[in-house]
């Protein structure tokens, strides 16, 4: 976990930054709009790193870089500070890797959930209920960025979102991604990429070195035209990357943009 981390830190974008970019890009709407759909993400789980359930060793691996996670300061743990340290008020913090369920936590803990701190332990702190966090995550899906305390705002506008995971989010919901996410979009890209465990195809794209994915995402692309050559171009570069999403981490992932961006060279350097 990171002690701080840096507003010039290319792998990760606050919230409330990405809110205002957003809004930049769309007249008639305000930042404060734009983080009541980032604050219901938050908590629908939407940029919680995938589970880690069946991963092999390298995938868990990968899933637990930090570029993969949101981030929110918590006050070092006492153990890691000195006794004079201790005795500081407020204590020195740092930034940790975090899902909705900590988040939420956290939240509960400072008093930066709406309404009452007490309401919400029926849902969160009752271990007879399991399932009362999932209720605790629909309630707050469904509630206003607006209902939450001052704190609780601020901590939302706060939390560090890893820039790819933002990126897709805008994508998906087809809101004009904002400038600064588009550049990290174009690095990106430039990255190189492990060899994909789909067979290669011939000719392949040529140019810069491809993400892992584009394999599997060409065929999913040839396999789509062929099946059904009237649909739209958005919704076949949706649909290539949401079966490639199956087989391949996050970060080894085109986004739907630049797949789209890449249909006519894909089909012109395939032709049957």
């Amino acid at each position: 976990m990171p002690a701080y981390i840096s507003p010039f830190d290319d792998r990760f974008l606050k919230l409330g930054r990405a809110a205002k970019l957003a809004a930049e890009n769309h007249p008639g709407l305000d930042s404060a709009d734009v983080m009541d759909m980032l604050a219901r993400a938050v908590f629908a789980g939407a940029f919680d790193p995938p589970s880690a359930e069946g991963l092999d060793e390298r995938a868990r691996k990968v899933r637990e870089a930090p570029e993969n996670w949101p981030h929110i300061p918590i006050e070092t743990p006492a153990p890691w500070l000195t006794p004079s340290q201790r005795k500081l008020s407020p204590k020195p913090q740092q930034y940790f890797g975090a899902n909705r369920h900590t988040i939420v936590s956290v939240m509960q803990s400072e008093d930066c959930l709406p309404g009452e701190a007490a309401q919400w332990d029926a849902l969160l702190r009752d271990l007879t209920r399991p399932e009362g966090q999932e209720e605790a995550f629909a309630a707050l899906t469904k509630t206003p960025f607006a209902h939450y305390p001052q704190a609780g705002r601020r901590f939302i506008e706060g939390i560090y979102v890893p820039r790819g995971k933002l990126r897709r989010w805008f994508e998906l919901r087809q809101i004009s991604v904002p400038e600064l996410l588009r550049d990290d979009e174009e690095q990106a890209d430039k990255e190189n990429a492990a060899a994909a465990p789909c067979a290669p195809l011939e000719p392949t794209l040529r140019g810069r070195p491809q993400k892992a994915a584009w394999r599997c995402i060409t065929q999913a692309l040839l396999m789509l035209r062929t099946e059904n050559p009237t649909m739209q171009r958005k919704a076949m570069a949706y649909a290539a990357w949401k079966s490639a999403a199956k087989e391949f981490e996050e970060s080894d992932l085109p986004s739907v943009a630049t797949i789209q961006r890449k249909l006519g060279e894909i089909f012109r350097s395939n032709r049957r």
